[in-house]
This record gives structure tokens, sequence and C-alpha cells, in this order.
């Protein structure tokens, strides 16, 4: 659906406020008290606040949605309460791994993407999307984290055979045009279509992984409080 694809859009360029909620979110009940949980993975809390919070302030920046349409508006509450609950289910299961970004992965990994912009623009589209360098630092932390328990826990099923690489070579490069495009961009063919592959597989894989995650650690939602922010 779009709204649905508009969120992963913006979930995959600057991450999920989740790096906020988890500062918020992980303390314990007498600081919550008074303020009903909508998420609970593990000791990981998200209260009704974190949440509804962490939305304005995403489609605040971004006018994602039309706050004035209710379908669209749902639509997009539960997109962000599913990417969220994604997120939490992949931190839980870093702290069990003991997996982290130390702050030299961090650093090297926000220059690679800063030098992917002229001069001065990446501070313009922060700015345009309303993103503190400081949320966004922390955001970015996640989604490293995220990358790093997705590739220990599906690296190792995700084989790429000479006979794939063909079939798909066969499927999407066989006209020479497309391969015109790939030399003009300076990519090598067959390290894009490795990389297609792996991309293909492992999102293939990953459905049935986070379900198995959702098992393992189980999700609790308040339906009562997330039924009253859906109507409202």
């Amino acid at each position: 659906m779009a709204v649905e694809r508009k969120w992963h859009r913006i979930g995959l360029i600057f991450g999920i406020w989740v790096a906020v909620i988890l500062v918020w979110g992980c303390s314990d009940a007498e600081t919550n008290r008074g303020n009903a949980v909508l998420i609970q993975v593990e000791d990981v809390i998200v209260t009704v606040s974190d949440f509804t919070q962490a939305f304005e302030l995403l489609n605040a920046g971004n006018h994602l949605v039309d706050t004035d349409n209710k379908g669209e508006l749902a639509e997009a509450r539960l997109a962000f309460l599913n990417q969220m609950t994604e997120e939490i289910l992949l931190t839980v299961r870093a702290g069990e791994l003991d997996i982290e970004v130390t702050d030299e992965e961090l650093e090297a990994a926000a220059a690679a993407i800063k030098a992917d912009f002229p001069e001065g623009e990446f501070e313009q589209v922060l700015l345009e999307y309303a993103v503190p360098y400081r949320f966004w630092l922390k955001r970015l932390r996640v989604r490293l984290l995220m990358d790093k328990v997705i590739a220990r826990e599906l690296g190792s099923q995700i084989a790429i055979s000479p006979e794939d690489i063909a079939a798909y070579y066969q499927a999407h490069y066989a006209n020479q045009d497309d391969q015109d495009d790939l030399e003009q961009e300076g990519l090598d063919l067959e390290a894009s279509i490795v990389q297609q592959l792996r991309r293909e597989k492992t999102e293939a894989a990953y459905g049935i992984w986070i379900q198995n995650l959702k098992e393992k650690y189980p999700v609790d939602i308040n339906k009562q409080e997330w039924e009253q922010i859906i109507g409202s």
C-alpha cells in the first residue's frame, strides 16, 4: 500500500524513531507511572505517549500522511507500529547475541553517507525532514545494529550459486541496453547481480525469521490502548 511504502522508504533513509523510543522506553515501571504501556518485548517498554510523540514528530517533519484522512492516518500508524516492533525485536536479539555498534563504526558510516552528498546538501536534507543531527546519529546506530543482527542471523542462509547468477542475468540483463546502463554507471555486472540476489534472498528469509523472533520474544500489544489510538 502507498502509505506503507512511504513509511518504509523514510525508515530506510533515516531509520525509525525507535532509537529515541528505546531511550525513553527502557526505564523501569516507576518512571512510566501513570502512562499506559503500548508495546512490551522482554524488558523494553514503549508507552502510549512514547509512540504518539514519535509518530507526530516524524510525520510533522515529513508530511507523510494527511492527518484529516482517518483511513490513511490509521494505516500509517499501523505501519509505524509494525516497523517499531520489528526494530525492538532486533534490538533485543542484538543484546542476547552481544552485538553492538562501536563509536568508530558509527563515525565511519556517518562519514560515508555524508560523502555521497554534495557539500552542504546533507545538512539541507536533515533540515527538510526536520531531523536533528544527534537524533539522526542515534537512528543510524540502530540501523547499523539491525544490519549486524541480520547479517549474523541470515548471512549463512544466503547462498548464491553460479546457476542463480545465470538465471538472474537471463531474466534481467540479457538486453544489451541494460548492460550498457550499468557500464555507464560504472557498476560491475556480476557484482550488481550478486548484490540484487543477496537482497532478494535476504528479504525472502526475513519474514520467517522475524516470525520466529516473535515466538522467541513475545510481543505484548495493549489492544485497548491501540484501538483508542487507531480510533482517534
